[in-house]
């Protein structure tokens, strides 16, 4: 999505009458940097491939039925440094075109993240392996503010405006899980965990007057705040399974089970003669879905003059 059309999202949220309806989607959702990528450098730089190969500790995670090849225990720790950045409307001048955004100011909030991915420790057996692991699946943080000037929304008869904006949120989703797998035969492996996520989102927006508004209220005067919080735990199942096609040629399936979650969120509206707060929007268990994942590849690797090289394909991800 490019930053007009995430732009063109973000002013039909923010847009608001003159007399300040209130709003029950926040603009701190619109990127959300979901980690997908399997942990692991070799992982990564091997794709859907590593899926048939899985024989590392990452294996926990990635895919469990691969932690049968492994021969002494094995412990992976993986740093990540994570960049995001959120778009919003930042002042300027809109018509009823949501085409053209020519008159728009558009800005960024950018902000990045160093931290403890990932971790996981195996224990293999000589036809049962076990493993226990940690995943980061989303750690966002963002604030920013958008400036004074307002958007002015030219669409007659009805005037309409929108107003600056200051906005922080957090949303952290841990991944706690175990795995075992079992050698089924020379050529079948089979693989399962049970994962325990651990949800915690916290966002707060608040729109204020901006100077010469048709509310004739001062510059700086709250108009309306929406509030998302919760914390929230849910269970989910990793499966996996891994086939050895020949000497050279292995295959691999998984499926990871997305959790649900439920926080509470609000819509404040404030008195524009008293300054009196007033909940017009009071939800107290919106879902929160993280969609379900499969995954299918193979791996192929050939001898040349002593050399080993691999490759591999993925077959399809969701």
């Amino acid at each position: 999505m490019n930053n007009r059309l995430r732009i063109a999202i973000c002013l039909a949220l923010l847009g608001m009458s003159g007399s300040a309806a209130a709003l029950t989607d926040s603009d701190v959702n619109s990127v959300i940097p979901f980690n997908f990528a399997n942990p692991g450098a070799r992982s990564l730089g091997m794709g859907g491939a590593f899926l048939a190969l899985s024989d590392d500790a990452t294996a926990a995670y990635t895919n469990p039925a691969g932690l049968t090849q492994l021969l002494e225990p094995e412990i992976s720790v993986e740093g990540r440094h994570t960049s995001y950045s959120v778009p919003f409307v930042n002042g300027g001048s809109y018509t009823v075109d949501p085409l053209n955004l020519e008159g728009l100011h558009a800005a960024e909030a950018s902000s990045s993240k160093n931290n403890i991915s990932y971790l996981s420790v195996s224990f293999p057996h000589e036809r049962w392996s076990f493993a226990a692991y940690r995943d980061e699946l989303v750690h966002f943080r963002t604030d920013f503010a958008s400036n004074s000037d307002g958007v002015a929304l030219a669409l007659d008869p009805v005037p309409y405006q929108t107003f600056p904006v200051t906005a922080n949120a957090e949303l952290k989703i841990v991944d706690y899980g175990v795995s075992a797998a079992f050698r089924a035969g020379d050529s079948v492996s089979i693989g399962a965990g049970l994962s325990y996520y651990d949800f915690d989102i916290r966002t707060l927006m608040t729109r204020v007057a901006f100077a010469g508004n048709d509310l004739d209220v001062p510059a700086g005067t709250p108009l309306n705040r929406e509030d998302q919080s919760g914390s929230d735990n849910d269970v989910g199942v990793n499966l996996g399974a891994r086939f050895v096609l020949s000497e050279h040629w292995s295959a691999g399936v998984t499926y990871r089970q997305g959790p649900k979650f439920g926080y509470a969120a609000t819509t404040t509206v404030f008195d524009l003669s008293t300054g009196a707060p007033s909940v017009a929007v009071d939800l107290k268990n919106v879902r929160f879905k993280v969609p379900d994942q499969f995954g299918a590849g193979d791996f192929h690797d050939q001898e040349w003059a002593g050399d080993r090289a691999g490759c591999g394909r993925r077959r399809g991800l969701s």
